[in-house]
């Protein structure tokens, strides 16, 4: 003890720090030692493949969380994961099993939560970024890769039976092989912890600190620290924790998450049973996905949500998109928050970069993440969503009513109130009665003066509302118009047809359109008509009231527009 007491006082000191990571990981190490002994003499790959889901979206994210039950060290992974290809268990299975088991099992997890000071917020992300890199390689796997990712030469998987021994030697069998897992996993860890407390010692904490001024070379340099020093993942959060103060979360998370999927002995250990061109795949999405993920500070994130509303904006302009959402009247609104989000991305990536201190009305971390989320949620839709149009099953939902006949009861117009959805358009809000007279006056007379009504996209809505408007004066007139087939379920041989008309954007759009009768053939919903005839009022049984209604001279099955929306211009 004396002689060793003559050390440097920098040893003594790396010693003490060294003692003290080992004291706090050798139980969690132990711990996943015997886990996997557990592993290696009960669980199978036939055992897992029997629960596999059927479908691919199934699969992938069975393999992604099915870490949780069926833990396992990162050391002997590569071997597990080749075994379960032999057992035709699919890549896009395998592979995130590969990714997350080392990470997201209980045991990782909660020596992550231990390791950080009791932070539950440190394993849960640690816990999604693996996640995240799971599904992505998942689906890389599952819809993009075409051919098997084993090498055809590949070394011979040696599976233990241990099916024919007892009880109890099979319990004794989990402890010899714990003990072999041990010696494998324990020397990594020593190396691990003797680097992180010569680091503490001997490196400067101004070269630390200024490493850690640049995130992202600070995350790149530990995600390859992380690889060259190929920790067990049941012990290296005490590393990642004793790298905290001098290098940050960011960083520290990046090393984390990437150092069970992506370390020397794994890729050693990949290169004898899988094919090169997909390890090289794997290395790339991995490594960009992690950095990407640690990238996401809050400040980011709020870059990035700002940059896709801008983004979604320009997409839903060039697509042709944006008048499948909005009266294009009012598509400057839209350009307004083109412009606007524009701004305030730049502004909010200069606060990321130059990392400047703001207030915040936000005070939690929770109430950050859920603002982030829900204003997620739009670029979300409307960037993966296919573009929809409305049809006969809104009709259903939303309901109609024809507009209320002159002396029609008070009462009825009082319960059906400003929520009732007419065949016509309204806009006599937006006039006062006098102005609103006199514009559908003009409308009216500007068509009655045609013998033949050819009604357009353009005019949809300003003629419809002037019949509905003056049903006496256009009985008679020729009208031709196009629309989609409704039948109504409640009413009998009612056929209409229908556009859905929008003022301001399409929650607040109605369905506009006639009555027809004389139609030979009945068509199903949603199915879209040219109709010609003759304009005629009939008494509605039903409704006990006079209707206009379009007498058929020819009713032709068309396409559907590529548009099927019409608009009102004011």
């Amino acid at each position: 003890m004396t002689a060793f007491q003559q050390l440097p006082s920098s040893v003594l000191q790396t010693g003490a720090i060294f003692l003290s990571i080992i004291i706090e990981a050798l139980p969690f190490v132990l711990i996943g030692s015997i886990v996997s002994g557990l592993i290696e003499v009960y669980i199978t790959p036939d055992k897992v493949y029997h629960f596999l889901p059927r479908n691919r979206w199934g699969r992938i994210f069975f393999g992604t969380f099915v870490g949780i039950l069926f833990p396992s060290c990162e050391c002997g992974i590569v071997p597990i994961i080749n075994r379960f290809l032999e057992k035709k268990v699919p890549s896009y299975t395998a592979v995130p099993f590969l990714v997350t088991a080392p990470v997201i099992n209980p045991i990782v997890l909660f020596a992550t939560y231990s390791a950080f000071g009791n932070s539950f917020h440190v394993a849960l992300l640690r816990a999604l970024g693996s996640i995240l890199v799971a599904v992505i390689l998942g689906i890389f796997l599952g819809f993009f890769w075409q051919e098997p990712i084993q090498k055809e030469n590949r070394l011979a998987c040696h599976e233990h039976d241990f099916s024919y021994l007892s009880s109890a030697k099979k319990v004794f069998q989990v402890f010899v092989q714990a003990i072999d897992e041990f010696f494998d996993t324990g020397r990594y860890l020593v190396f691990g912890c003797l680097f992180a407390s010569i680091i503490q010692v001997y490196v400067p904490t101004r070269i630390l600190t200024s490493i850690s001024a640049t995130p992202l070379f600070a995350i790149l340099l530990l995600m390859l620290l992380a690889f060259l020093l190929s920790l067990c993942s049941e012990a290296d959060a005490f590393i990642g924790a004793s790298l905290l103060s001098s290098f940050g979360l960011a960083p520290v998370l990046a090393f984390l998450v990437i150092g069970p999927m992506l370390d020397i002995k794994n890729i050693l250990m990949m290169k004898n049973y899988l094919k090169a061109r997909f390890i090289s795949h794997f290395i790339t999405i991995v490594t960009l996905v992690v950095l990407a993920y640690s990238l996401l500070s809050i400040p980011m994130i709020r870059f990035l949500v700002l940059a896709g509303y801008f983004e979604l904006t320009i997409y839903l302009h060039l697509s042709g998109k944006l008048n499948q959402y909005i009266n294009m009247h009012y598509s400057y609104l839209a350009y307004i928050s083109m412009v606007l989000s524009f701004i305030l991305a730049i502004v909010q990536l200069y606060i990321w970069m130059k990392q400047v201190k703001t207030h915040s009305h936000l005070n939690s971390r929770l109430a950050k993440m859920t603002s982030i989320s829900l204003l997620a949620i739009p670029l979300v839709i409307g960037l993966t969503f296919p573009t929809v149009s409305l049809d006969s099953q809104t009709v259903s939902a939303k309901g109609y009513h024809f507009p209320l006949s002159e002396g029609t009861d008070l009462a009825i117009q009082t319960s059906e109130g400003t929520t009732s959805q007419y065949l016509k358009p309204d806009t006599s809000s937006y006039f006062s009665k006098s102005a609103y007279e006199k514009e559908m006056r003009t409308a009216a007379d500007k068509y009655l003066s045609q013998d033949s009504i050819q009604i357009t996209n353009e005019n949809y809505m300003e003629v419809m509302e002037a019949i509905y408007d003056y049903p006496d004066e256009f009985e008679g007139k020729t009208i031709q118009f196009t629309g989609f087939v409704y039948n109504d379920p409640s009413h009998a041989n009612s056929q209409f047809l229908f556009r859905f008309g929008i003022i301001h954007c399409i929650a607040d759009s109605g369905v506009y359109g006639l009555l027809t009768k004389g139609n030979t053939r009945q068509y199903e919903n949603n199915t879209w008509i040219s109709a010609k005839g003759k304009l005629v009022n009939h008494y509605h049984k039903e409704l006990k009231q006079n209707l206009p209604t379009l007498e058929i001279d020819s009713f032709t099955k068309v396409d559907k527009p590529e548009n099927p929306y019409v608009y009102r211009a004011f």
